[in-house]
């Protein structure tokens, strides 16, 4: 007759080290002699790490976790079965069992939520036995209920599968042999046995001649669930011999004192044991938590694996601290079991799948992108030349080669707008070198994805086609996968070990699903299908995302952190919603339903979370420090856990307690982040690398860069960033505003284009510049004259050709409606500058005494410093080139020089006319030529009709006249060479740029950048 020996007491009684000693004792005899089970995997391989320091060396198959156990048997006997988990057995009810149930609206079988609630009560109906389906109430909800279970047992009966529960069932009714696991059985770590959980053991403790049991008696209601333990012994009956042993504590401290006086016991202890922090939002917990940590090891108080992390949200406070534990330099693990369906590394391989199966869609194509199919590309540039080439509005159905073929051919129709752009900005008054850069590298970046989109179907799309494979095919190319994208070079050099594990699960996934497959016979499968159920099996996959390394911070959730020892435990986010964090069930609310859960369902599940953070602490041997967020980042106010009315007396102070927050830099780059931006806002540094390119600058700041961030130490490094030729534009950005030069041709941060319907100034002026340049040439070949031909039909036809030309270089859009609004609103401009300079009686007359001169209209876009036409401006060892384009220059036949500027709206021009002269008295080419004046034609003044300004003479002497207007002047053209010019550049190389008195920052396109530097 078996022996079972009952050891009961209160927590912390040392029942644990009890029944130890007695297995310690048959360990020495023989190793093999003994099972022990207990509830989780967690407490198992803490309570067998325990049990090993006390018997040197241990057999680690004697120990289960009970669902493992009753897993193993199952299998021994029905090898033939598949075991599932809750997740598919989700995947199973919503997509085999719902979809064919009839009366079910199709929303609600689609609902995750009601899956989630369905399958509670199918679990718990295993949990407790079918008698438990007579209790539901006869209502239709319920009919639905027992409807589902039905064909859920029956479709895992076909499928060949079966779950936990239906492994106790299994259990509790075969005939086992007597020590089939040994002579001694060992049940420790338990505070409820479950219906099914009960007919198992009694039907195992046959098999065994000694049985024992811990349980823990509290009057407490966290601890109401251990009579299911009690009521277990006490129904054993008489095939069995109970012995019953009261285990109480013998020495009582302050830990014990204060954890028998929480949760409902006597009035709640003041204690250094427990502490209560607030913050003021979760970035300012978790990160000062992290340098807390830091300074906790730096200072040798404690070592990495004395201290646990324990996240009830665990998803959400995950991310925040691996990242700041990395910056910090903590080594750290993750213990929890995570789900290989929803690994990084998992849904990369899985994406091409999803892509076939979808057709193609450029917003997936993208996302093989972001998930790095193609390097050589940053996905936000292939992005922006996807939206750019119009490819991600590519829809319909379509077959691989045919995909690929539209994508290139979108790009590069793409190009041939960016070829044009380029012809337009060539032609522009003055060459925006910058701008022009821009767009050849857009050409090349369009090249990169033509390469890009080839690589990812000729490698990757293109081998699945739409046809059916041999699923061992399948395999094959996810291997192939591996090894061209170098995931596990890649995750090794990124320290990625989390990922690398579940790489290694996922590929031992593939060989279960084959064997599966072929098992079932599905030996051929498509695309679509082989993805199905490839997402169910990895569903069912959990895997443990860090190696066991020793001595290392650990994160836990709840659950996990029951049965850890450690020193320091620290419960983050200890708000109302996290503890208790318990989510309703539909089938269980309301009173029709209370004689089973009902209104007792939110309390059972609150107690249990009480009862998982009471063990927890428990094994906390040090301290057990609570923190939580004040606030959201957005300044919401949060709410306290109502744990800690259970936890902390009300007149201990510790509820107004705020954490006291660390300053102090914790690591090079808050050391380099304080250093530099010493003046301004904290956690920017991060951001404005990634953001502006200032990277490159702050790489070696301590040589090149003072603390102000605007003042360049290394003149030669600034003169190699910015170079010596020097645009009107260039000069006048930094007199305007030292920083936006520095922004602009220091940082050379890129100007997005405008993705707009209508034109951006820069475009209007190109397109006003080129018309009008065409216009005149073409009235110079045909030696027409303006003046005669202004008003004829042939010429009002050649000049909206040309319009029509020109907007199509420039224009983005294909839709006719666009191209016809802007064909109108240039015409109605063009047209009125031509009649304006018709009408002009003396176009070349700078005052009223001036003759009426026989200027002809001879040179167009004329651009100097680009190339031979060099234009140098020297001051003893100073040197410098001048470059620009002139609009259009006329020639009198005494060889005088007539320039002029196009500009789209009216301005003070002044300063770029005389940049113009300058450089034309200095270029060869008109050396035999002097310069008689100039002025501006502004196209879009404010009436419509176009304006004639700015005009100037140049006299013999160097000086400039500006007569006309109010404001009469005459300057000096040497004075503004050395003044205006070399003065300027001077000030460029000193490397100061910070803001001066003129600056308007209104509709700057860097005014964003200047508040983000906090400036």
């Amino acid at each position: 007759m078996p022996v079972v020996f009952f050891l009961q007491g209160p927590p912390l009684s040392g029942k644990t080290t009890e029944i130890m000693k007695i297995m310690a004792e048959k360990h020495k005899i023989d190793p093999f002699s003994y099972t022990f089970i207990g509830p989780s995997g967690y407490y198992v391989r803490e309570f067998a790490d325990r049990f090993v320091k006390l018997a040197g060396s241990i057999v680690r198959k004697n120990f289960y976790a009970v669902d493992q156990f009753a897993v193993e048997i199952y299998r021994d006997y029905e090898p033939q079965m598949l075991h599932i988990n809750e997740d598919f057995e989700k995947v199973l009810l919503s997509s085999r069992v719902l979809d064919n149930m009839e009366g079910l609206d199709s929303s609600i079988k689609r609902s995750p939520n009601f899956v989630n609630d369905l399958l509670e009560v199918i679990r718990d109906i295993k949990e407790k036995g079918e008698d438990y389906l007579e209790r539901l109430p006869d209502e239709d909800i319920y009919i639905t209920v027992v409807e589902a279970y039905k064909r859920l047992k029956d479709q895992m009966a076909e499928m060949k599968l079966f779950d936990s529960f239906d492994a106790y069932d299994f259990v509790s009714k075969i005939e086992l042999p007597h020590g089939f696991k040994g002579k001694y059985l060992f049940i420790d770590g338990f505070y409820d046995f479950t219906p099914i959980m009960s007919r198992m053991f009694k039907n195992i403790f046959y098999t065994f001649d000694e049985i024992y049991i811990t349980c823990t008696v509290d009057d407490r209601r966290i601890f109401n669930q251990a009579s299911t333990i009690v009521e277990f012994i006490n129904n054993l009956g008489d095939a069995f011999t109970v012995v019953k042993q009261r285990i109480d504590r013998k020495e009582k401290d302050e830990k014990f004192e204060y954890l028998m006086s929480i949760f409902g016991g006597s009035e709640i202890i003041d204690t250094d044991f427990a502490d209560l922090q607030k913050y003021p939002n979760k970035h300012f917990e978790v990160e000062n938590l992290c340098k807390e940590i830091k300074r906790m090891l730096t200072e040798k108080k404690y070592e990495p694996g004395d201290i646990a992390i324990v996240l009830n949200d665990f998803h959400s406070y995950r991310i925040l601290f691996t990242r700041r534990l990395e910056s910090y330099g903590i080594p750290y693990r993750l213990e929890g079991d995570f789900k290989l369906s929803e690994s990084f590394i998992v849904n990369l391989l899985l994406l091409p799948l999803e892509v076939v199966s979808k057709d193609y869609l450029p917003e997936l194509i993208l996302s093989m992108i972001d998930f790095g199919y193609f390097s050589e590309v940053d996905p936000a540039e292939f992005e922006s030349v996807f939206l750019n080439a119009r490819i991600i509005t590519i829809s319909g159905r379509s077959r691989a080669k045919q995909r690929k073929e539209q994508i290139i051919e979108k790009l590069q129709e793409y190009q041939k707008k960016i070829k044009k752009r380029i012809e337009q900005a060539n032609s522009s008054d003055e060459i925006d070198e910058d701008y022009i850069q821009q767009l050849e590298d857009e050409y090349e970046m369009v090249e990169k994805v033509k390469k890009g989109v080839r690589d990812i179907f000729e490698n990757f799309l293109e081998p699945f086609g739409k046809g059916r494979m041999e699923v061992e095919n399948y395999r094959k190319l996810f291997i192939d996968w591996i090894k061209k994208l170098e995931l596990e070079e890649k995750l090794l050099e990124s320290s990625q070990v989390d990922q690398l594990i579940a790489l290694k699960n996922f590929i031992a996934a593939l060989e279960g699903l084959e064997v599966v497959l072929k098992s079932i016979g599905k030996k051929r499968l498509g695309v679509t299908e082989y993805r199905k159920y490839l997402y169910i099996f990895i569903s069912s996959v959990n895997y443990k995302p860090s190696l066991e390394f020793d001595n290392r911070i650990e994160l836990l959730s709840l659950e996990a952190s029951r049965f850890k020892t450690k020193k320091v435990k620290i419960f983050v986010g200890f708000n109302d919603g996290i503890y208790p964090k318990v989510e309703n069930n539909l089938f269980y609310s309301g009173d029709n339903f209370s004689d089973i859960l009902g209104t007792r369902y939110y309390s059972l599940k609150e107690n249990q979370q009480k009862l998982s953070l009471f063990i927890s602490m428990s094994k906390t041997t040090e301290k057990v420090l609570f923190t939580y967020p004040a606030a959201t980042v957005e300044g919401e106010p949060l709410l306290l856990s109502s744990f800690c009315f259970e936890l902390f007396p009300t007149g201990s102070g510790k509820f107004e307690k705020s954490a006291e927050l660390i300053t102090e830099p914790s690591s090079i780059t808050e050391l380099k982040t304080k250093y530099i931006l010493s003046n301004y806002p904290e956690h920017r540094v991060e951001d404005i690398e990634t953001q502006t390119g200032l990277k490159d600058l702050i790489h070696d700041f301590d040589r090149r860069l003072k603390e102000d961030v605007y003042k360049i130490k290394d003149v030669q490094f600034l003169k190699e960033l910015i170079g010596n030729r020097f645009s009107y534009s260039k000069i006048s950005t930094f007199e305007k505003c030292p920083r936006k030069f520095f922004y602009r041709y220091v940082l050379k941060i890129p100007e997005r284009f405008e993705k707009r319907f209508e034109f951006t100034p820069f475009q209007k002026g190109s397109i006003y510049h080129s018309v009008l340049a065409r216009i005149f040439k073409w009235l110079t070949q045909n030696n027409y004259d303006l003046i005669e031909v202004y008003t004829t039909d042939a010429f009002k036809n050649e000049v909206l050709k040309i319009l029509k030309e020109e907007i199509e270089k420039q224009i983005y859009f294909d839709a006719e409606l666009i191209k016809n609004i802007e064909l109108e609103y240039f015409r109605e401009y063009i047209e009125n500058i031509i009649e304006k300079l018709a009408r002009e009686e003396n176009l070349y007359g700078v005052d009223e005494l001036d003759e009426t001169l026989d200027f002809v209209p001879k040179h167009f876009e004329i651009s100097f410093g680009y190339s031979s036409d060099k234009v140098i401006v020297k001051e003893k060892d100073f040197e410098i080139e001048l470059i620009g384009r002139i609009d259009r220059i006329d020639v009198s036949k005494d060889n005088r020089l007539f320039l002029i500027d196009y500009k789209t709206s009216s301005t003070d021009a002044k300063k770029q006319l005389m940049f113009y002269t300058l450089s034309l008295t200095k270029l060869d080419r008109f050396k035999n030529h002097r310069v008689y004046g100039g002025c501006t034609v502004v196209i879009e003044n404010n009436n419509g009709k176009g304006k004639i300004s700015n005009r100037f003479k140049l006299d013999e002497y160097g000086f400039i006249n500006f007569p006309d207007g109010k404001a009469k002047k005459t300057l000096d053209l040497e004075e503004f060479e050395r003044n205006e010019i070399m003065e300027n550049v001077r000030q460029i190389y000193d490397g100061y740029f910070d803001k001066n008195d003129k600056t308007n920052c209104y509709a700057c396109l860097f005014m964003n950048l200047c508040t983000f530097f906090g400036v």
